[in-house]
Parts: structure tokens; C-alpha cells; sequence
């Protein structure tokens, strides 16, 4: 009985399956995973990323491009979504080719990328180019019917686009809790682009006696959001605590610092 479900679900929506592979198990290899691109408002950057058939069969890559943003649990995971979604003119000002290619085993082959930032950018942008490959399949017969079943995966390089003199940087904490998963933190990211850092948290009892320190934790939030971050602890004495010294390191360096009352 599950068997024909399956099936049937199969035929319905054409069975095309797609997801996304650590660089590791991918059929292709790229030469970057992720561009920063941090320019002046007016200029532009140009570059190539190499594309590597890993195989020993001839494949065809689709490359396209889509924007991102952080999403919960904020520990790096990502959304993904049509370009023009966030930003309305990407397609304008970020360009690239080709659209597609074919590799013969071990063949290496480059993809060139231009971006020209607006004059009147006001944020970050987020962006990824995903090299889409089929991997095989097989085919599903449903009477006299042959229906493919095709599996699709894809690795991407992320684009960072941070214009000099717009990025805002702003954060600040608006509450905390304790819990028995740890202690939840209440952070709005006032800024224009992705909060991307480093998270201790020290508890303290009512005598200032430190009582529980966090274990190594990173936040990724996106830009102008307001959420809820947990940071874990071992053993359980920070329960005690009545005082938190929270600290935020970016990636950039700036610190933010917060003294907060339980």
C-alpha cells in the first residue's frame, strides 16, 4: 500500500529532487565558496570562479543565481529565494556568464562575474550562484507508462556585498531569560547587514561571583531583525545567576557589550 503511495506521489509532481551538498560530496569543485565584496557606491569588481568536473563522466552544469538571508536557529542556516525578492534590481547590476556549460571528465572550465554597485545602494546584499548538476536516475512504470525520476544537487558560491560608507553596524539587547536549554538572549540587529559573530555569555550570582560561562557559540542574524539567539552552557549553576555580561564579537572586530539584570 505504501509502495503504490509513493509512486503515485512520484508520477504527480514529476519527481524531481533537488537539495544542497557540502563542496566535499559534490560531482563538481569550486575554486571559491564565498566572495566578500566590500567597494565604494558608483564602482564595480569583476572575477571568475573555476568549475571542475570531479567525475569521470561528462556532466551538465545550470548555474544561477538567487538571494539569501540568515533564518533560525541563526547558527548559519539559510533562505533562499528568486532574485528580485529583497533587492528589486539586482539583475541590473549583477551580472554573470555563462548560464551553462558542459565538462568532460576532469575538464575545468571558468564562470565571470561582474558586479557594478549602485549609487544609491542602502544595504548589504546577499547573494549565491548555485552550479546545479544531475547526478542520475532511473525510470517508474506505472502500467504502460514510464515516468523518470530525476536527482538533482547543486553547491553554490555565496556573495557578500558590503558597500563602504553604507553598512551600518548596530546592535542591542533587548532582554534574557534562563532556561534549562540555556539562556535565551532577545537581540535586535538594527543594522543593514548580516550580524555575523562570536557569542559569550558570563552568569553571575547576586555577589557578582561568576557561577556559569557559555560554551563557544556564533550567531548569524539578518539585517534589520529582531529575534531570540540560545546560547547553550555545560553543568547547570548558571541557573543561580542573577547578572549576565554578554558580549558580541563580528567577524569585523567590533565588539558589542551588554551588562544585563536576571
Amino acid at each position: 500500500m505504501k509502495k503504490n503511495l509513493y509512486l503515485k506521489l512520484a508520477i504527480i509532481i514529476g519527481f524531481c529532487v533537488s537539495f544542497v551538498v557540502p563542496s566535499w560530496a559534490a560531482f563538481v569543485n569550486l575554486d571559491k565558496v564565498k566572495i566578500k565584496i566590500t567597494a565604494s557606491p558608483g564602482s564595480s569588481e569583476a572575477g571568475v570562479i573555476t568549475v571542475e568536473n570531479r567525475e569521470d563522466r561528462k556532466i551538465f552544469v545550470k548555474i544561477y543565481a538567487m538571494e539569501w538571508q540568515y533564518v533560525k536557529p541563526f547558527n548559519g542556516s539559510k533562505k533562499f529565494f528568486p532574485l528580485g525578492t529583497i533587492y528589486k534590481d539586482i539583475e541590473r547590476w549583477f551580472r554573470f556568464s555563462p548560464k551553462e556549460m558542459t565538462l568532460a571528465p576532469g575538464e575545468r572550465s571558468l564562470v565571470h562575474y561582474k558586479v557594478e554597485i549602485p549609487k544609491d545602494i542602502k544595504e548589504s546584499c546577499y547573494l549565491v550562484l548555485f552550479f546545479e548538476t544531475d547526478v542520475g536516475g532511473s525510470d517508474v512504470v506505472k502500467g504502460e507508462k514510464k515516468v523518470g525520476i530525476q536527482f538533482l544537487t547543486r553547491i553554490g558560491t555565496l556573495f557578500l556585498i558590503e558597500p563602504e560608507g553604507v553598512v551600518l553596524r548596530k546592535a542591542e539587547l533587548l532582554g534574557a531569560s534562563i532556561g534549562e536549554k540555556g539562556i535565551t538572549l532577545k537581540i535586535r540587529n538594527k543594522g543593514n547587514c548580516a550580524l555575523i559573530g562570536k557569542v559569550s555569555v558570563f552568569a553571575m550570582d547576586e555577589n557578582n561571583m561568576l557561577v556559569g560561562r557559555s560554551k563557544s557559540t556564533k550567531i548569524y542574524a539578518p539585517s534589520k531583525s529582531e529575534f531570540e539567539f540560545v546560547v547553550p552552557f555545560d553543568g547547570s549553576d548558571y541557573l543561580r545567576a542573577k547578572k549576565l555580561l554578554v558580549t558580541v564579537q563580528e567577524e569585523t572586530g567590533k565588539v558589542y557589550s551588554w551588562e544585563y539584570s536576571i
